[in-house]
């Protein structure tokens, strides 16, 4: 929410996008629908996420998906039409390491008029 905006001229202070939280089944595990993310310059297309236990802050991460579906979805009307120039292995965070390039690319299965979904296990120590 205190993002300086684009061109540092639209302020965003108390925005929330699309940021909310969920609480796992008794087997850890939880499901979200949201929409396919846009991107912001310099970043390919991600998700954050941070997992608590309780109050405890215990994992922070940043999910990415496809390129070739991410192409595909943001030429599409509902989004600006063009492709993120900003490629998955270019990224500040998932070009550092590839094998966290490799566990932070979530497999999509479905179709842009079907939607996608996806899978994906992320581990904390408890």
């Amino acid at each position: 929410g205190n993002q300086p905006g684009v061109l540092g001229t639209q302020g965003y202070v108390g925005s929330t996008w699309l940021r909310g939280y969920q609480t796992t089944d008794a087997n850890g595990q939880l499901v979200f629908t949201t929409i396919y993310p846009g991107w912001y310059a310099s970043r390919a297309t991600h998700f954050h996420f941070e997992v608590y236990n309780g109050t405890a802050l215990v994992k922070i991460g940043q999910l990415t998906m496809p390129e070739t579906i991410s192409d595909a979805i943001h030429v599409t009307d509902g989004y600006n039409g063009t492709i993120n120039t900003t490629r998955n292995a270019n990224d500040s965070v998932f070009g550092n390491s590839a094998t966290d390039f490799a566990n932070q690319t979530m497999t999509l299965t479905g179709s842009i008029t079907a939607g996608y979904a996806a899978t994906q296990t992320i581990g904390v120590a408890v």
